[in-house]
């Protein structure tokens, strides 16, 4: 049954909270919290008004039902705690070590990783090594670097390659690119999203990542066949070529401009009628969707010395 949830917060407290279900296309009221208190709908079961008594100015009125054992706002709470995220920049060796801690990577991601021909052919797992063996390790090479140390001993997986004569090769990731180290979690953290059904954010898709491989992520979650359970996956990016990708429609699309204050406004695509077949892309760069700096922002640094 699909829900919608809102909140209004300031720096200290919540200002206000709701919580609409949709059973069989009709809104229906669960609750409602404002700076007046509290209202809850007739279809919302449980001990409702004793737990909003429990729940602090700077909490929010579904963690502390979860909290106190409410069996529908549980659920949500649930949904919202299983959301995965990926922040922006750069996968050190902390993230990948905690990410194959126990396992390699999904058979999955490394079949991605051959048909975009960045060479992977496998990876290796290696041995475990504990604190003493460790520090033995940095003992023994005084002059190593730390970081290329960390690499080296932190990340339990190398990746495998084929030489020039077809031998397979390892390659510690103190020597991968940001782009395959980047990839690696990301990819791996979508298939593990697509068998869930769950939710995936990633802040920044674009990242160290090619235009192509990019929509080819994005079909993943397009396609049925690899995308049964209905997962999905929220992502911003600055790469406007996404607006030409194959299975998403205008209203799965949203501009994010900044007001003279700073605060950002978000609309859909489908907001704008286009013409079909028109390159949404470069109407995009042409200002026509908005969400754009001025065209003549550069000029505040000078004029060319050259103009043919």
């Amino acid at each position: 049954m699909p829900y919608n949830y809102r909140i209004v917060a300031s720096d200290t407290r919540f200002l206000f909270e709701s919580l609409y279900a949709y059973p069989k296309s009709r809104e229906r009221l669960l609750f409602e919290r404002n700076e007046d208190g509290f209202r809850f709908g007739r279809q919302l079961r449980g001990h409702n008004k004793r737990i909003a008594k429990l729940t602090r100015r700077n909490s929010l009125y579904v963690s502390t039902a979860a909290q106190n054992g409410h069996e529908e706002l549980g659920r949500i709470f649930q949904y919202f705690k299983a959301i995965d995220l990926i922040g922006e920049g750069n996968v050190h060796d902390a993230t990948l070590r905690d990410e194959f801690r126990s396992e390699g990577p999904d058979h999955r991601v490394i079949e991605f990783l051959k048909e975009i021909g960045t060479g992977v052919v496998g990876y290796h797992r290696k041995m475990h090594q504990n604190a003493d063996e460790r520090t033995m390790i940095h003992q023994s090479s005084p002059h190593a670097s730390i970081n290329s140390m960390e690499s080296h001993v932190q990340v339990p997986i190398d990746l495998t390659y084929h030489n020039p004569d077809g031998q397979e090769m390892r390659l510690s990731f103190a020597y991968e690119s940001a782009g395959i180290r980047r990839l690696l979690l990301v990819l791996n953290r979508v298939f593990r999203t697509l068998d869930a059904g769950g939710t995936l954010c990633i802040d920044e898709l674009g990242p160290c990542l090619h235009t192509r491989v990019v929509g080819a992520i994005l079909q993943l979650f397009s396609l049925r066949s690899t995308n049964p359970h209905d997962a999905q996956l929220l992502a911003t990016s600055h790469d406007t070529s996404v607006l030409h990708s194959k299975g998403l429609r205008k209203d799965q699309f949203r501009f994010t401009e900044k007001d003279f204050y700073g605060a950002t406004r978000i609309y859909p695509l489908s907001d704008f009628r286009t013409h079909k077949g028109r390159n949404l892309e470069e109407a995009y760069v042409e200002g026509r969707f908005g969400a754009v700096p001025p065209r003549d922002f550069v000029s505040m640094f000078g004029t060319y010395d050259h103009e043919d």
